[in-house]
C-alpha cells in the first residue's frame, strides 16, 4: 500500500494549491482548465474542465507559468476570487486555498524536509524504501524545467514513478527543489544564477549526512537532461559512488541547445528555407546570450530582427525560465574535460526516442569519459520524459500518451547495485 509523506516539521511553509490543471487553448492561446482534482478546492468551488480563467485574485494570467507566482504566498484557508468564463458566460467564483497534499509511492515513504545553500532553505524530498536500511542513495538532479521536481497531483508522472521503482528496488532518493521554486526560499530561477544551481545540489547532497537510514557511502548522482550537465561538477566538488546521464550532452551549451532547436523545428513541420531562417535566428540569440554576455531583451534591441523570437520563452533577462547569466555560466563549463576528470563510474543512458538530445550528445559523454569507466545504453521506445513511446515524432507532439515501462529506473538500478 502507499504511504503517505512524514513531514520533517521544519519551518518550511507548504504551499497553496488550486487543485487544477492548466493549459492553453491552441486556437487563442487562452488559460483553459484541462482537469480538477476530485476533493480539491477548485471542485468545492465549482470550477469545471474547460472553463477559461481570465483573473486569480488581482492578477490578470495568460499562461498556466504565471499561475504559480500569483497563489506562492496563499495561506492555507485564503479565498481566492477567480474569474472565469464557461461558454461565453463570465462567472465569478471563491476559492479555499489548501495546502498541497503530498506525494505517495509503493514499497517506500516520503520524507519532507530542507537543505541550506548560503542562507537559502530549499526543500527536499527524500523518499526511502520501506524497512531500516541503511539505503544506497540517489541525488536526482533536475533538467531545464523551473517547475517543482514533486508531483503529488500526478501519480502517473514519470520522476514519481522513477523514484517508486527506485525505492521498491532498495534505493533511496533524494530530490530538491531549486530556490524560489515550491516551498523553497529565495530568488526564483530567473533571477539566480547556475552557482545556485550547484550550491543547491551540493547542500542536499550535504544533507544526506546526518540521515541514519542513508548509507552516505554509497550515493549516486542521475542527472536528467541539463542536469547530466550539472552532474559532473557536482561530483567533482562531493565524491560520490557513481554519476548516471540520461539524455544529455558533453558538448558546450551552444552547440547542444541549436541541435535541439533543429530537432524541435523539424518536427513541428519547418523545412528548407524557413528551417534555415529559424535555425539562424536561434543561433544568433544563443551566441549573443553565451559569447556577448547580453539578456535577450538587449540582443533584441540590437539586432531588431531576432524580435520574432520574443516569447515567455525568451525575453526580457530569462531563456527558458532561467536567467541569462545561468547560460553564461554553462557555456563556460568545460564539460568535456570534466567528464574526462571524473574519478567515479560513469553510465550514459539515452532514449531511441529523444527529441532533446540525439545519439551525438550521448557519444560526446561517452568519447569524454575516453578510458575512463563509462556504460553506454540506449533504451528502446524511450523519450526525453523517460516514458514509453511509439515514434520520435509521438514522443514530441504527443508526450502524455506515452507509457512508463520502467526501462530507464532499471538500467539505473542495475548498473548501480554492480557497485
Amino acid at each position: 500500500m502507499p504511504h503517505q509523506a512524514e513531514s520533517a516539521r521544519d519551518g518550511l511553509r507548504r504551499r497553496a494549491h488550486l487543485g487544477l490543471d492548466l493549459g492553453t487553448a491552441p486556437e487563442d492561446g487562452a488559460l483553459v482548465v484541462v482537469g480538477v482534482h476530485a476533493g480539491g478546492p477548485a471542485v468545492e468551488a465549482g470550477i469545471r474542465a474547460g472553463d477559461r480563467i481570465t483573473r486569480i485574485g488581482e492578477l490578470r494570467v495568460g499562461h498556466p507559468s504565471e499561475v504559480a507566482p500569483a497563489v506562492r504566498d496563499l495561506r492555507d484557508g485564503a479565498s481566492v476570487p477567480i474569474a472565469l468564463l464557461r461558454e461565453g458566460v463570465a462567472i465569478d467564483v471563491n476559492l479555499t486555498a489548501r495546502p498541497r497534499p503530498v506525494e505517495s509511492i509503493d514499497g517506500g515513504r516520503v520524507v519532507l524536509g530542507h537543505a541550506v545553500a548560503g542562507a537559502t532553505r530549499l526543500r527536499t524530498i527524500l523518499t526511502l524504501p520501506d524497512g531500516a536500511g541503511p539505503w544506497p542513495c540517489v541525488l536526482y538532479l533536475q533538467g531545464i524545467d523551473v517547475g517543482s521536481c514533486e508531483h503529488p497531483l500526478d501519480p502517473g508522472a514519470p520522476l514519481l514513478r522513477l523514484v517508486s521503482d527506485w525505492a521498491r528496488a532498495g534505493f533511496a532518493t533524494m530530490r530538491f527543489e531549486r530556490s524560489g521554486v515550491g516551498d523553497s526560499d529565495g530568488p526564483p530561477p530567473s533571477e539566480t544564477d547556475l552557482e545556485t544551481e550547484i550550491d543547491g545540489a551540493l547542500a542536499a547532497l550535504h544533507s544526506l549526512d546526518g540521515v541514519e537510514c542513508v548509507d552516505r557511502s554509497r550515493v549516486f548522482l542521475f542527472g536528467h537532461s541539463l542536469g547530466g550537465m550539472v552532474a559532473p561538477v557536482v561530483a567533482d566538488r562531493a565524491p560520490v559512488r557513481g554519476v548516471v546521464a540520461f539524455g544529455t550532452s558533453a558538448k558546450r551549451w551552444r552547440a547542444c541547445a541549436v541541435g535541439t532547436t533543429e530537432r524541435q523545428l523539424v518536427l513541428r513541420g519547418h523545412a528548407g528555407d524557413d528551417l534555415a531562417a529559424r535555425l539562424a535566428a536561434w543561433a544568433e540569440m544563443h551566441a549573443a546570450v553565451c559569447r556577448d554576455g547580453r539578456t535577450p531583451a538587449e540582443a533584441m534591441a540590437r539586432r531588431p530582427h531576432l524580435s520574432f523570437l520574443a516569447s515567455r520563452q525568451c525575453g526580457g533577462a530569462t531563456l527558458f525560465g532561467h536567467h541569462a547569466r545561468f547560460f553564461q555560466q554553462l557555456e563556460a563549463l568545460p564539460l568535456g574535460a570534466l567528464w574526462r576528470s571524473l574519478t567515479a563510474p560513469a553510465l550514459v543512458l539515452r532514449g531511441e526516442y529523444d527529441w532533446v538530445c540525439d545519439a551525438s550528445d550521448a557519444d560526446s559523454v561517452v568519447q569524454a569519459r575516453a578510458s575512463s569507466a563509462v556504460h553506454f545504453e540506449e533504451l528502446a521506445g524511450v523519450g526525453h520524459d523517460m516514458r514509453l513511446h511509439a515514434s520520435l515524432e509521438a514522443s514530441f507532439r504527443r508526450p502524455r500518451e506515452g507509457l512508463w515501462n520502467g526501462a530507464t529506473a532499471a538500467a539505473a538500478v542495475r548498473w548501480m547495485g554492480e557497485r
